[in-house]
């Protein structure tokens, strides 16, 4: 390969963990706010004479539950992340392609969310593994999918699915639905 391509494509990478990077902070961020508000509410809670006992306990159980929730959103998002980047330690390994394309799409949910898109992942179970370099698959893959989807307008869909086809790994990326000025694609493969 030149040294050329392979500096741009080294700098597409990085601008591509860049990207991650950010919406995963973005979105940890939100969950550390929600789980400081419900704190501060229970603190008020606390604060104020309640006439009705009852009432409050119910109350805490709801925060409670919420940051409950909270911290296992962000302990799945800190995993995902934990994977993401030992998946950068070597050029080589053997891996099943669902578990980098789980984490991509846990990336990618935000995207999805700003821009109105249903995603729907389909993906089978089994597959068989591969020796190849998984970081490089996963800038791919997020490279296609963000192409993809700039293409779709508010109410779009997405649909990611893993198979096989004979004894190789299949992954496919259909998008349906609204398109915007820059055209639509409606299936691309990998």
């Amino acid at each position: 390969m030149n040294i050329q391509l392979e500096a741009e494509l080294r700098n597409l990478q990085l601008a591509t963990v860049g990207k991650i990077l950010a919406g995963f902070s973005h979105e940890l961020k939100n969950h550390l706010a929600i789980i400081n508000e419900s704190a501060g509410l229970m603190a008020d809670l606390l604060a104020v004479k309640a006439a009705d006992e009852e009432k409050v306990r119910s109350r805490f159980k709801q925060i409670i539950e919420t940051i409950e929730e909270r911290i296992k959103l962000a302990n799945i998002m800190a995993q995902h992340l934990n994977g993401f980047a030992h998946r950068m330690d070597t050029p080589e390994s053997v891996f099943q392609v669902n578990g980098p394309l789980v984490e991509s799409l846990s990336f990618l949910e935000r995207i999805v969310r700003l821009k109105k898109i249903t995603l729907e992942a389909q993906l089978r179970e089994n597959m068989p593994k591969l020796k190849s370099n998984p970081a490089i698959f996963q800038f791919i893959f997020f490279c296609l999918f963000i192409e993809l989807i700039s293409r779709l307008d508010k109410e779009g869909k997405a649909k990611v699915s893993s198979s096989l086809k004979g004894t190789e790994n299949l992954i496919a990326i259909k998008t349906v639905g609204p398109r915007n000025t820059s055209g639509s694609i409606t299936k691309e493969t990998l």
